[in-house]
């Protein structure tokens, strides 16, 4: 996908345009595997939006990711982050189930690349 002039409507829309604008700045592949079917407004949009940048940042910090995997579904009560890299982690960056002050938990493996997680309540 490429962006194109016109920014879009809907919640799931400005996801996939803000993960096509990271991936073209940082030339690290994204595969989208899921985005909300329901539409996401106001301050919980923008927090869900504020929880992804913060977990792409986290990826970019590293910089041994060339694809990473992405989700983001729908729950009851909120919404369910998975930011998956096959980037190599160096032993010594083994983390399991850190968490962040933005509330991401990292999970990161030698060999097995990192793992990104977040739910975020929604009202």
């Amino acid at each position: 996908m490429t962006i194109g002039s016109e920014q879009p409507r809907t919640f799931s829309g400005l996801l996939e345009y803000d993960l096509v604008s990271w991936s073209q700045r940082t030339c690290i592949e994204v595969e989208i595997w899921a985005l909300p079917a329901d539409d996401l407004t106001g301050p919980a949009a923008d927090l869900a939006r504020e929880t992804v940048r913060a977990a792409l940042a986290e990826v970019e910090r590293f910089g041994r990711a060339t694809t990473v995997s992405f989700a983001l579904t729908m729950h009851k009560g909120g919404l369910r982050l998975t930011v998956a890299d096959e980037g190599a982690v160096k032993p010594e960056e083994e983390v399991r189930g850190r968490r962040t002050t933005t509330g991401l938990t990292i999970s990161r493996i030698p060999g097995g690349g990192s793992t990104i997680g977040a739910v975020i309540r929604v009202s």
